[in-house]
């Protein structure tokens, strides 16, 4: 006979006289399972590293098209610099271009001279050096003028320095930025920061617990990389945590929860339906020989169904399952033993 149609006889026996009310119900017998300590929080993913690309020169943005989370390759255009200068400024600058442009003119002629007057006479190689001197001289002043001049008048172009992922834009295309304003962030998405508030009130924290990082795009293993010695206004402390991904589906600003594994442990068990409240205290059904007995028990987490039992019960003892409520609210509770 099993156990289900045993405890189904028992209880149309129990119940024949006077009622007649009988119905079936089911046990399981208290198991060991295996917990998990887990400790949960809540927080941001974000950046490891990151890198602010600048302007080099003021004026007006053009070319911006970027989009937050866009892919960037090392070496391509990301915006570029329209000088806005004054006409005082073009003129100077013109005016340097062509000063510097006739002295270069007169050196590479002089040079030229020099070179066939004494081209092969070792006793005048010290003044063809000092003429070749003045030459390079020259041509340095007069392409620097020439730079200055295109600074002032032609767009200048800003590459990636590394391959990344767009971040924050600060600037939008038309606008004027200053020398040395940050105009959007780079960052890599190969490593990222997880940041968690999370709450421990048994100073179980620490480096190097496993952990969980669940996000809408998917979970990550990894393990708890630091934890904060201070403690938040509303009594959490930091933790953080390092996200390594071959492809960059996790970004910057996701919001994730975390979770941490404290501790496994193997422990006596019961389904959670058997589990019952009466009298503010947390009950089960036991069956035995000699019927079916209420007891309290003291209980720990509960995890796939199945919860904790600290104290209260024993290994292999049947427990009700299906019917346990009926059991304990039809007015029988004066037919049973009850062990606190």
């Amino acid at each position: 006979m099993n156990r289900a149609f045993a405890l189904f006889f028992a209880l149309m026996l129990f119940f024949a006289a006077p009622s007649l009310y009988a119905f079936s119900a089911k046990t399981a017998p208290v198991s060991r399972k295996s917990f998990t300590l887990e400790l949960e929080g809540y927080g941001t993913i974000r950046a490891f590293s990151s890198s602010d690309i600048v302007a080099r020169h003021p004026g007006i943005l053009t070319g911006l098209n970027i989009l937050p989370g866009e892919k960037l390759q090392k070496g391509a255009v990301l915006f570029a610099i329209l000088p806005q200068s004054s006409p005082a400024e073009l003129l100077a600058q013109k005016a340097k271009l062509k000063e510097a442009g006739i002295a270069l003119d007169f050196a590479g002629k002089e040079y030229e001279r020099i070179k066939k007057l004494f081209s092969g006479h070792a006793a005048y190689a010290k003044e063809m050096q000092r003429v070749k001197k003045h030459y390079d001289t020259a041509e340095a002043v007069y392409q620097k003028a020439k730079s200055g001049l295109q600074l002032l008048t032609r767009p200048v172009a800003c590459r990636a320095p590394q391959t990344g992922t767009a971040g924050k834009l600060y600037f939008r295309a038309g606008e004027f930025v200053k020398q040395g304003q940050a105009v959007l962030t780079i960052f890599s998405c190969r490593k990222l920061l997880v940041r968690s508030e999370i709450f421990d009130e048994n100073n179980q924290l620490k480096s190097g617990l496993k952990a969980e990082i669940l996000t809408q795009y998917g979970n990550r293993y990894t393990q708890v990389a630091s934890v904060s010695a201070t403690i938040e206004p509303d009594g959490a402390k930091e933790v953080f945590f390092f996200i390594n991904q071959a492809q960059c589906r996790l970004q910057p600003g996701l919001f994730a929860k975390t979770k941490i594994i404290i501790k496994r442990m193997s422990s006596p068990a019961v389904p959670n339906e058997s589990l019952l409240q009466a009298k503010g205290k947390t009950v089960v059904l036991v069956q035995t020989v000699k019927g079916i007995e209420q007891r309290v028990v003291r209980t720990g987490i509960s995890q796939a169904g199945y919860t904790q039992v600290l104290s209260g019960l024993q290994e292999g003892e049947e427990v009700v399952t299906q019917g346990a409520y009926e059991l304990l609210h039809k007015n029988i509770k004066q037919n049973m033993k009850i062990l606190d």
